[in-house]
């Protein structure tokens, strides 16, 4: 029978290999618990290159976490805010505002925009996904990494 002393050196040993685990693989790995696409385990890739339609990793900055999103547009990509709160991405309806979890006026009249260098619009494929519908563009600079969905969860 083991001694309480060997089940508490068993038990500090698993929980130092976690935390050397969780500091070497955390660089590799993003866990994503929110709705906003597929929950699950995503491996981070380099960035570089975006491209609509890929997943990033990204510092919003209004937030203390790091977001995951797919890209909508890209420099160079017209958008539009429509009067009904939609998103149109290049004459294309992209998603509706959700303006009963966040709140916001709607406006007088379309405000359309091109996208600059170093700038993308993210969005996420659920309808309460906190993306650029409420925060607008975000810069390259703020990319951590692109993702692939490894795992899911959900």
């Amino acid at each position: 029978m083991a001694t309480i002393k060997t089940v508490w050196l068993v038990a500090a040993l698993i929980t130092g290999i976690a935390c050397m685990a969780i500091e070497f693989f955390g660089p590799i790995f993003f866990i994503n618990r929110t709705a906003s696409i597929p929950q699950g385990i995503y491996a981070k890739n380099g960035g570089g290159l975006f491209k609509k339609g890929d997943i990033i990793i990204f510092n919003e900055g209004r937030r203390k976490s790091n977001l995951i999103k797919y890209i909508a547009a890209v420099s160079g990509d017209r958008y539009c805010f429509d009067e009904a709160g939609a998103l149109w991405v290049n004459e294309i309806p992209i998603a509706q505002k959700n303006i009963e979890k966040y709140s916001q006026p709607f406006l007088a009249q379309s405000i359309c925009n091109i996208l600059n260098e170093g700038e993308l619009l993210v969005i996420g494929d659920h309808e309460n996904s906190y993306d650029s519908r409420y925060f607008g563009p975000i810069k390259k600079n703020d990319v951590i990494a692109t993702a692939k969905l490894l795992w899911k969860i959900k």
